[in-house]
């Protein structure tokens, strides 16, 4: 196998197409806003458990159970793709069926999914016909919020799990 696999490497792969790759991403790194890491977390990301990790807080399994258990006859947009909704993925399943999908504002989330939810750019949010969305990140929160306008311009009702 490891022949293999350094045959379809050497065939594959050369310096060139790697140098474009890593200098796309460099790039693309670029152009995002920067954002500082909040002072009282912890920067590791080593957490195997559902919740206590940098990006879930101890109490964000309750915070998202709580608030989808209050919405659960409705339709639902998590605003956030990432490592944070990928963890709370468990809770989220419990109500899948008002989970209308994911929305995102990192273009390299977009058509891709968060467990078997589709995520879609932020800007199609009043198309996809939802009544509330929830922000499904800690990290970037504060951010997120300051688009609520968008949504609630829509109709929609925002709702933070963290910001009290």
């Amino acid at each position: 196998m490891s022949i293999e696999a350094r045959k379809k490497i050497v065939g594959e792969l050369d310096i060139k197409s790697t140098h474009e790759s890593m200098i796309a991403v460099i790039n693309q790194a670029a152009d995002d806003p920067p954002r500082a890491w909040p002072a009282d977390l912890n920067p590791m990301f080593t957490s195997k458990a559902l919740a206590g990790s940098a990006v879930l807080p101890t109490e964000g399994v309750k915070r998202m159970r709580d608030i989808l258990s209050e919405l659960k006859d409705s339709r639902i947009l998590l605003y956030g793709a990432g490592r944070h909704t990928i963890e709370l993925l468990p809770v989220i399943n419990e109500f899948r069926d008002s989970i209308v999908g994911v929305i995102d504002d990192a273009t390299g989330s977009i058509g891709a999914t968060v467990g078997d939810f589709p995520v879609f750019p932020r800007t199609h949010a009043p198309q996809l016909i939802a009544d509330h969305v929830v922000i499904s990140s800690h990290i970037h929160e504060a951010d997120m919020w300051s688009h609520r306008g968008e949504f609630e311009r829509a109709g929609m009702k925002v709702h933070r799990l963290y910001a009290d």
